[in-house]
């Protein structure tokens, strides 16, 4: 049973370049990033680097920087997680949230910054 996620995704098209799961108790794995991407050939390999920054009903903040090689994601404890830009864009305009704490991501507390 799933206890305890979020997911914050970049969008294009119908492609996930990138799928950010924080998964505080989600079917068994405790206190851990998974970050993937689902494009036309379907889900592509879990990648889990960095720490777990990220406690129960406290706001966090996260980076988000992009090269034409990769994602770089850099969390609040200072670890990093590299994953690879496969679309290879510069640009991404589509965002998306949702998860157990959906009313912690609301407009007034993502500054996209």
């Amino acid at each position: 049973m799933s206890t305890g996620c979020f997911v914050v995704e970049i969008l294009s098209g119908a492609y996930k370049a990138l799928h950010i799961n924080v998964r505080f108790n989600h079917k068994g794995v405790l206190r851990q990033v998974v970050c993937s991407a689902e494009l036309a050939d379907g889900w592509g390999a879990e990648v889990r680097q960095g720490g777990f920054p990220f406690k129960y009903d406290e706001l966090f903040k996260f980076t988000v920087t992009l090269t034409r090689e990769e994602f770089l994601v850099l969390l609040s404890d200072g670890s990093e997680i590299h994953f690879q830009n496969s679309l290879g864009a510069s640009e991404y305009k589509s965002f998306s949230f949702w998860g157990v704490w959906w009313p912690l991501l609301t407009a007034d507390r993502f500054t996209g910054r």
